[in-house]
């Protein structure tokens, strides 16, 4: 099972307006699967959404925000990150070329 951003942020960040959902969705992916997955690229964003989206926040919260976020999918022995290289990035512009509607459909959920 692949855990994209906004469910690693909304589980972690109690101030997360879908927090409680998030939470429950990454519990039960924790308890149903052996290994969750992830990437780098998606580690990367997570750290980025958290720290921009708490601005309001004392820079206590924040990091102690992002080392939750950390130990979670850097200290899991159920998280495994995937690195993106080149040819993955390639391979996704292909199929985007290929099928733009897909990209689309995928970031707003409509058909």
């Amino acid at each position: 099972m692949f855990i994209d951003t906004n469910i690693f942020v909304a589980a972690l960040n109690e101030k997360n307006r879908d927090h409680k959902r998030g939470k429950l969705l990454l519990e039960s992916a924790f308890n149903r699967v052996n290994l969750l997955y992830t990437s780098d690229y998606i580690l990367d964003e997570c750290f980025s959404v958290a720290w921009s989206r708490t601005k309001k926040e004392s820079k206590t919260f924040r990091l102690s925000l992002i080392q939750r976020l950390d130990d979670t999918t850097q200290q899991s022995e159920k998280v495994r990150i995937l690195k993106v290289d080149e040819r993955d990035l390639a391979t996704a512009k292909s199929f985007l070329r290929k099928n733009p509607r897909s990209f689309r459909h995928s970031q707003t959920g409509h058909r």
